[in-house]
């Protein structure tokens, strides 16, 4: 049985990584404050329209999108830190399904001395590697932004069949 949104809410809330920093989200789009997690009451869809938007709103800094158990959470970056490997769960928290929907790259971080990338990074390759490993995903969303709009999207994945999990020499799929 999936979790509800308030178990979601104060199981993540009570880890030591979000104590403090777990909130209700009411609406899109919303400023969000970097560091922070938002758990929407409701399972529904969040555009990248809406995504962008939240990032602008949240001072041009990455933002992610996951779902757990179908309820969308949304994570507001740091300049320090790629928003790809922030939070993925383990398989046995009681969490029935996990999804890194989509996360924005902002051209606003564009600095002299680094660009913003114009698609996967090697940091969200990685990411996408470690939730294939524990749930089986294959594709994530890379939403290009500017000014809170959409400037393109870029959807990539990986490749099931060339996986293997570490010292089996077999094939892994999501139902092992």
């Amino acid at each position: 049985m999936s979790l509800t949104a308030e178990e979601l809410f104060e199981g993540i809330g009570a880890s030591e990584r979000f104590s403090g920093r777990m909130h209700w989200a009411t609406g899109v789009p919303f400023a969000g404050v970097s560091g922070h997690l938002y758990i929407f009451r409701r399972r529904r869809s969040i555009s990248s329209a809406e995504l962008a938007a939240i990032t602008h709103r949240s001072g041009d800094i990455e933002v992610c999108l996951m779902r757990m158990d179908g309820f969308p959470l949304i994570y507001i970056g740091s300049r320090a830190m790629a928003v790809a490997t922030v939070f993925v769960p383990p398989v046995d928290v009681g969490i029935e399904t996990y999804e890194w929907v989509a996360h924005t790259h902002p051209l606003e971080m564009e600095t002299p001395y680094e660009g913003v990338a114009l698609g996967p990074t090697r940091a969200d390759r990685q990411a996408l590697e470690t939730i294939h490993e524990r749930w089986g995903q294959t594709e994530s969303t890379v939403i290009i932004c500017r000014g809170g709009r959409v400037d393109r999207e870029v959807t990539f994945g990986i490749e099931r069949d060339m996986r293997t999990p570490p010292g089996t020499g077999r094939l892994w799929t999501p139902a092992e």
